[in-house]
């Protein structure tokens, strides 16, 4: 007898009512069927008792009987209960599939759809449908776990098998490693030992072998020593590795690697081979733990710099002064590279908050770092394109121009501190200021964006100008705020108000659509491809980069509005295609009724960002979403756009 059963029994026992079969399985996370099977077993218990379980359709299961008799055989089947291999927590598909992954992919067994089936209480259709999620995680491995119909296995060499392991692993987990990597999770994949003897070597040499390295990357790297020191406790071992991809280990990396797992080694009676130790070093490098040698053996400097001038570009910003940025990409850059190559997964766990709070620049980073997965024949995903899109952030606030203030003082005294602390009270902090005496000032220099007079007369300039009293009380404060919004902020703005610059040059009636149904996303994608493919627009790749960037992180931008792209090497001549949809579908993480498919080639990048920003302002709010969802035809759209 099963836990979950006996605990069906009690529920039954306490209740005076008929509870559907649906509760019970709301209760379980198991399918109706399930329960019915587990009634089925609760009746052969009850054979040659005076208890009952009736079944009344549209009411449900009821236990009928003395609570005497209850009490005896509730007595008698917990005493039963105690062979159970899983427990009544045990059921949740996460738990299940996560056993699915340690059984076929970390301990290469074959497993049977019908052992699965029977082990879980649940059918071989439910089994198969857990295989294809696992598949869909472990998909950046380029292997996928296969059924023949009656096995479950997944073929593939080492290596794949180790980044398959560690994808699904990484992309499950509920914690991130700053909250703690020993988690009852990680205790589904590995043997107690094993995990605690690993993390506490790991912990022990985390300064002296891994300083400077991310807390968000230590998650990751302690994940791929994990797994490889479970298969050589297996006795599964890498085989000969080429010197070609060993380039970026040297001698500093090696060592690292072949002293932590000769401790681990020694701890757990584990016999590594050079080979496993070759492994783990290039895995190190690729973390740059150990050396920056990869970085120098690459002309790294020319990627960097086409890097920064394709952001430039889009954002018409100079970076090239931002020697800081420069820095972080030459560091980040080449890394990210190389785990992307060999299929390491990082986790960002700012990526949430990042496509929340910047998800323009995070679309135009996306699309500018997107020739790399041509050049280096990689997959980028959000992850990664997260972690570039904070540097870009950070420089772009490091070039936008402060506000610029004079305060002129037409007395003397230790008034004069206490008005400047006021005024800098009142205003941005990033603001400069620069703090002159009446007498002595004679002509402004220097090129201020408002002048601030104490107790002064008005003067003659073309800078914006406000004149407060020494005692600074709330009529000077708010006349002091309303010239600031009114000629530092507003009025530059209104010198550039164009609502959409590029959206109208590029719109077209014949790339917008109505009253069209889809059954999924993949429709969708094929639809819109087509449309740019009949004009000539795209190049033959285009559809395959569509699909794949889908594939590796979701589109959505909230309000049931999709934006997908492709990379700019596919497309042939600028275009955006519009698709408002009566019945929405799913995308990847919410329903969406609009898809807007921006396309522009390398040789326009100069024009991605406002045109990105045209669509921010067109659908980037629900309420504008939803007023956009609500037109009928396309002489609408284009009167909205083009005025």
């Amino acid at each position: 007898m099963l836990e979950r059963q006996v605990d069906l029994f009690m529920k039954l026992c306490v209740s005076n009512q008929y509870l559907p079969a649906s509760y019970f399985a709301k209760q379980y996370r198991v399918s109706q069927k399930t329960i019915y099977k587990d009634i089925n077993a609760l009746l052969d218990v009850l054979k040659n008792t005076n208890l009952e379980i009736i079944k009344k359709r549209r009411l449900g299961l009821k236990l009928i009987g003395d609570n005497s008799d209850k009490k005896k055989v509730l007595l008698r089947i917990t005493n039963e209960s105690s062979d159970n291999k899983v427990s009544t927590n045990d059921y949740s598909p996460r738990i299940r599939r996560a056993n699915l992954v340690k059984q076929i992919i970390l301990d290469a067994k074959k497993v049977t759809l019908q052992e699965s089936s029977q082990k879980w209480l649940v059918s071989k259709t439910s089994i198969l449908n857990d295989i294809s999620k696992i598949n869909a995680v472990i998909a950046t491995a380029a292997v996928q776990i296969e059924s023949d119909g009656i096995t479950l296995s997944l073929m593939t060499n080492e290596e794949n098998r180790q980044i398959a392991a560690i994808s699904y692993i990484v992309e499950t987990s509920k914690k991130n490693f700053a909250r703690g990597y020993h988690e009852k999770y990680l205790k589904l994949f590995f043997q107690d030992r094993l995990l605690s003897v690993t993390e506490n070597i790991f912990l022990e040499n985390k300064k002296k072998w891994f300083k400077g390295l991310p807390s968000y990357y230590q998650y990751s790297v302690f994940l791929l020593i994990l797994v490889q020191v479970h298969r050589a406790n297996l006795g599964l071992h890498f085989k000969n590795i080429s010197k070609s991809k060993l380039d970026n280990a040297n001698g500093v990396t090696f060592d690292v690697a072949k002293n932590f797992l000769h401790l681990i080694g020694q701890k757990l009676e584990i016999v590594f081979l050079n080979t496993d130790v070759e492994r783990l070093a290039r895995n190190f490098a690729a973390y740059r733990i150990g050396s920056t040698e990869y970085q120098e053996k690459q002309n790294w400097s020319e990627v960097i710099r086409e890097l920064i001038i394709r952001m430039e570009s889009i954002q018409n910003t100079k970076f090239m002064k931002h020697s800081q940025l420069y820095n972080q990409l030459l560091y980040h850059i080449p890394a990210m590279i190389r785990r992307l190559e060999k299929g390491m997964v990082v986790k960002n766990p700012l990526l949430g908050d990042i496509k929340r709070q910047y998800p323009e620049l995070f679309g135009m980073t996306w699309y500018v770092l997107s020739f790399l997965e041509e050049r280096f024949n990689i997959s980028l995903n959000d992850d990664e394109v997260s972690f570039v899109t904070i540097y870009f952030h950070m420089s772009i606030n490091g070039a936008v121009k402060k506000n610029r203030i004079l305060i002129i003082l037409n007395q003397h005294g230790t008034l004069n501190d206490y008005i400047i602390a006021q005024i800098k009270s009142l205003l941005p902090d990033d603001t400069e200021y620069q703090v002159r005496d009446y007498a002595q000032f004679e002509t402004e220099k220097g090129n201020n964006d408002l002048i601030i007079g104490v107790n002064t007369p008005s003067l003659v300039t073309s800078t914006p100008f406000v004149n407060i009293s020494p005692l600074m009380d709330a009529s000077d404060q708010a006349k002091l705020l309303r010239i600031y919004v009114d000629k530092v902020i507003e009025r530059p703005n209104k010198q550039k108000s164009v609502k959409y610059s590029i959206l109208p040059q590029i719109l077209t009636k014949d790339l917008i659509f109505f009253d069209k149904q889809f059954r999924n996303k993949d429709e969708v994608l094929n639809f819109v491809t087509r449309q740019l493919e009949k004009l000539d627009m795209v190049a033959p790749e285009f559809r395959s980069s569509i699909f794949r960037r889908e594939r590796i992180g979701s589109t959505e931008i909230g309000g049931g509005v999709a934006l997908p792209h492709a990379t700019p090497e596919a497309v042939k001549k600028s275009g955006v295609v519009f698709l408002i949809m009566p019945k929405p579908i799913w995308w990847n993480t919410e329903n969406v009724n609009i898809v807007i498919l921006t396309c522009v080639p390398n040789e326009e990048i100069s024009i991605y960002q406002n045109l990105v920003m045209d669509i921010y302002n067109l659908v980037g709010q629900k309420d504008k979403a939803a007023a956009i969802a609500a037109l009928t035809s396309a002489d609408d759209l284009i009167k909205i756009i083009k005025g």
